[in-house]
């Protein structure tokens, strides 16, 4: 898209900017207008349908408490005192006398609760009902479903059911038994009140059908009313909910294809739930008028602000445009000679003005120019040529820390001196250390083997053991495949001497020298060398070590840090590049490593490396 639009004129592009800004306003404005009114949609319907609920809620826990208020206001009535006397006594001749009386307070209590399907009341005298339904022949209240609840909890006083065939009576109604224990003539007597499902469903469906499901479940998940295809799955959305009796909650559920704003609410009276549907699209989908109100006064605004857009845009970029193609064509034809008419003060008649200035100067600059071109050619030259000597002239000062030829001719002399008089200590000393002086000289070579360079260390420390004898050991890992491999001499001695001055002698206890050579692959097909020089010394404090290695990376040196690993260093970095050098890994009161990386390649001796140098 950049590149399209890079390719477009200068008209273009504020056209397409202004014209894109437009749109992009219009179009956030009216989602947003839109997406504002569709939650103030669904905030109200959430609300609306809690209260609702809740009124729900109310009612039903007002009609089952009328019904448990019947019960124990029967229970209390005196009408009933003859039966409480009959079951306290247990005077089986009363039964007939009492079941007249029974049926018509049942009766009453029937017409007078339009919920209520039936009653029956078992006590220990015997049953009692209003014989307007044909009993189930095999019904034993003790031994039926009904009794189960108060057999597991002899506590319990109230047992509600969920939707059910009635097992006490041959009736086709569904019905919902609850089972109510209270206290008569000094035993337990049973009151078994079924309540119709059609009534309570005819009171969901008149009174609350803006709901595309409404259903009711008991506190267990069993359907109370006619409950929808897979309800598991709606009362399963509720499962981390938790809602205290009364209380009402929504949510957003995916159900049958279709997204659904989800209402439940739980009855005090029983733990029953009740669950509302309605899909987010019956609520929404009187929006759609309003969203295409919307897009059209959006296209309409975005039309009338295009029109006047280009218009403006046309009479402010046309001096541009004009002094745009003037520019092209003098640099197109080289003439300097022409001037561009300068119209108005604004920014555009500045920038004539300065284009005008401009061409003068660069009329005197080309004249100016060709004189001088051929002077700083020769000065280039001239500098590329100083700063390759510079260069040179500071490894050749960077290497040439000694000159061991009279040092190794002497010692060579006192070597033989002393094992002609026995001193085979000193013999073996003067032979180290004029062998490390050769090693050190290498006939004037600055590229020498690794197997050479490992030779140098060893003299050096066959050196210092004399000298250290009770506290240094060393230790070498090299893998023989790298030995003939070349490199810059001087690089690891320097790093065993800073291991032993600085790590180990400070300690004042034995310590081990370990040189380790490997070959390791950096991750781009190239391989390098790693040589690692450690010690189980002093270590080094890690906010210096954190200073040391930011010198090391920079290619820099810090005289009061020593000389020595800096030379390195820096040695290598002129000779390999800024990405080659030496890092250091400390602990302090544990030991360091310090760490050479160069590259895994053979060079010849005499090897222009000055290419190398970053």
């Amino acid at each position: 898209m950049w590149r399209r639009l890079n390719s477009m004129g200068l008209r273009t592009k504020i056209l397409a900017v202004c014209l894109a800004l437009l749109i992009l306003n219009s179009s956030l404005a009216g989602a947003l207008c839109y997406t504002y009114v569709t939650r103030d949609t669904l905030k109200n319907f959430y609300q609306s349908s809690n209260d609702l609920l809740s009124q729900i809620n109310t009612y039903l826990n007002n009609e089952m408490r009328n019904v448990s208020l019947k019960v124990m206001s029967s229970n209390a009535n005196s009408s009933y005192s003859a039966l409480h006397e009959a079951v306290r006594i247990g005077d089986d001749s009363a039964y007939t006398a009492i079941m007249s009386s029974m049926a018509d307070e049942i009766t009453e209590w029937q017409l007078s609760d339009r919920f209520v399907s039936s009653v029956y009341i078992y006590t220990a005298l015997g049953t009692f009902e209003n014989f307007t339904h044909v009993k189930q022949p095999d019904f034993s209240f003790l031994d039926s479903i009904l009794y189960e609840k108060f057999e597991e909890d002899p506590n319990l006083f109230v047992a509600w059911y969920p939707a059910m065939s009635s097992p006490v009576f041959r009736d086709p109604e569904t019905i919902i038994p609850v089972v109510y224990k209270v206290r008569m003539g000094g035993v337990y007597a049973y009151y078994i009140v079924s309540l119709y499902q059609r009534e309570i469903q005819k009171y969901l469906d008149e009174t609350y059908s803006s709901y595309d499901y409404l259903f009711i479940v008991d506190a267990d998940g069993a359907p109370i009313t006619n409950t929808p295809q897979d309800a598991e799955t709606i009362c399963a959305a509720f499962d981390e909910t938790e809602l205290e009796p009364g209380d009402a909650a929504s949510l957003e559920l995916d159900y049958a294809g279709s997204h659904y704003l989800v209402t439940s609410t739980v009855m005090r009276s029983n733990g029953w739930r009740i669950y509302a549907l309605r899909s987010q699209e019956s609520l929404t989908g009187n929006l759609t008028r309003f969203r295409t109100l919307i897009v059209l006064i959006l296209a309409c605004v975005c039309l009338l602000s295009g029109i006047l857009v280009t218009v403006l845009v046309r009479r402010m970029t046309g001096p541009l445009i004009g002094l745009a193609q003037l520019m092209d064509h003098t640099t197109q034809t080289k003439n300097f000679d022409v001037q561009a008419p300068c119209r108005g003060g604004d920014e555009i008649g500045t920038l004539t003005a300065s284009f005008n200035s401009l061409l003068r100067e660069i009329k005197f600059l080309i004249e100016q120019l060709n004189i001088h071109i051929e002077a700083l050619k020769e000065e280039k030259e001239t500098v590329k040529q100083v700063q390759t000597q510079k260069r040179q002239a500071e490894l050749k000062a960077l290497q040439a820390q000694i000159n061991p030829h009279f040092l190794y001719n002497t010692l060579n002399a006192i070597s033989w001196q002393a094992a002609e008089q026995g001193a085979m200590d000193i013999s073996m000393l003067s032979t180290n250390l004029g062998r490390f002086f050769r090693l050190s000289l290498s006939r004037g070579k600055e590229i020498i083997t690794l197997q050479e360079e490992l030779d140098q260390v060893r003299s050096y420390l066959s050196i210092q053991k004399y000298r250290y004898n009770e506290i240094l050991s060393d230790c070498f890992e090299v893998d023989d495949a790298l030995l003939n491999r070349q490199m810059i001499k001087l690089v690891i001695q320097p790093l065993v001497e800073n291991a032993i001055y600085h790590g180990i002698k400070p300690t004042d206890r034995p310590g081990t020298i370990l040189v380790r050579v490997k070959l390791c692959p950096d991750g781009q097909g190239t391989e390098r060398i790693w040589i690692t020089v450690e010690d189980d010394g002093a270590g080094i404090p890690p906010d210096k070590l954190a200073r040391l290695n930011e010198l090391l990376a920079a290619g820099q040196s810090d005289p009061n840090s020593g000389y020595g690993i800096f030379n390195v260093n820096q040695r290598v970095k002129l000779y390999y590049g800024m990405e080659y050098g030496l890092m250091l890994e400390s602990v302090e009161n544990v030991g360091t490593r310090s760490t050479l990386v160069i590259p895994a390649q053979i060079m010849e001796e005499g090897e222009d490396l000055s290419h190398t140098v970053s």
